[in-house]
């Protein structure tokens, strides 16, 4: 309950194959932080922004298009799917420093880096590791700053109205100027109100 309306799910992965697998994964509304022991998930591409290259452990923010992954013969991972608001509030950054990038979640949280990764991966079972993830996620959590309150109702709205909602109800019923919503929408989601409907 904690994680509420911060994290949408929690999924283990293992998988293998006989060679490389190439996948091409679309964007949308959450945003995965993988946390990989196993070996390296290229990205490939991007569709637009920035961040090709290999890493075991990396978060995706907000993004148009899609993303382009590749790995050799196995992947085991836990994905973590954080809603916006739970970027800034577990992972201690604003939505706008990840837009456009996949980034080594070193260069963001170095306690959820490779180390961590490797304890996941040393772990007995699978209800191990998720209670080692729901752990950190909660002192993360319990640490983080929360967005500012006309930003987190009106990421609700959005969700809530499956992005049908017209943005311009939804500033005049914050109180504030456009501007300010843009911004501040902008600074902590990652995007725009628009976009984000």
């Amino acid at each position: 309950p904690a994680l509420a309306g911060l994290v949408a799910g929690v999924v283990g992965i293992s998988e293998s194959a006989p060679g490389a697998v190439v996948r091409r994964q679309a964007a949308g509304g959450l945003l995965p932080l993988v946390l990989s022991w196993g070996g390296p998930l290229e990205i490939v591409s991007l569709s637009a922004g920035q961040g090709a290259g290999t890493s075991r452990s990396f978060v995706a923010g907000f993004m148009p298009g899609h993303v382009t992954t590749r790995f050799e013969e196995g992947q085991d991972c836990v994905q973590v799917y954080l809603t916006p608001l739970g970027v800034q509030r577990i992972l201690g950054v604003p939505g706008r420093e990840l837009a456009c990038r996949v980034v080594s979640v070193d260069e963001v949280v170095p306690g959820l880096g490779d180390s961590f990764a490797d304890r996941l991966g040393s772990a007995s079972s699978w209800r191990e590791r998720f209670g080692l993830v729901a752990d950190a996620l909660l002192e993360l959590a319990s640490h983080g700053r929360e967005p500012d309150d006309f930003v987190d109702w009106m990421w609700g709205q959005v969700e809530a109205s499956g992005g049908r909602v017209r943005v311009s109800d939804l500033v005049d019923r914050s109180g504030w100027s456009h501007r300010h919503v843009t911004t501040r929408f902008s600074e902590q989601v990652g995007i725009t109100p628009k976009a984000a409907a």
